[in-house]
């Protein structure tokens, strides 16, 4: 299977790779700032950023399934608006290039930021509601999370 991934180079995507090519699929990546997979057989790299509807048009073309893992993570404010442009409009613009390429899976990694703590006790799943006290990082994971939801 091919399979395209953002993020891939990040805590989780760098862990997810590996076990994806020993299973033998074959990956296309969304690479922002790195080297790291560039020497890899069955990895295609391509070189962009999930805020260009472009890059994720040639990263999302020809792929059987996606994996949307990139985010901008912090617990600051988001003066500049790169939180923004990359959770929520990195994620509306993976989202179309799945419908626009008729992907059939796309695996989007929330955040538990987006949703409410409460009640500590029981378990915590896609199915609490969202957090009610969120940062502008939780806010972004709760945008993209909804923009995947209205589209399936």
């Amino acid at each position: 299977m091919k399979i395209a991934i953002t993020g891939a180079t990040g805590h989780i995507g760098s862990n997810l790779v590996p076990l994806l090519l020993e299973e033998g699929h074959s990956l296309k990546l969304l690479i922002f700032q790195s080297d790291r997979f560039t020497n890899e057989a069955h990895v295609e790299i391509i070189r962009g950023d999930v805020t260009h509807a472009a890059d994720v048009d040639q990263l999302v073309e020809g792929s059987d399934m996606v994996i949307h893992l990139a985010a901008k993570i912090t617990i600051e404010d988001d003066r500049d608006g790169s939180v923004t442009r990359t959770n929520v409009e990195g994620t509306r613009h993976v989202v179309e290039s799945c419908v626009k390429y008729g992907i059939k899976r796309l695996i989007h990694f929330s955040s538990i930021h987006a949703f409410d703590p409460h009640p500590r006790y029981e378990p915590l799943d896609e199915t609490r509601g969202y957090s009610q006290k969120a940062t502008y990082y939780d806010a972004s994971k709760i945008a993209a999370e909804k923009l995947v939801l209205e589209a399936m």
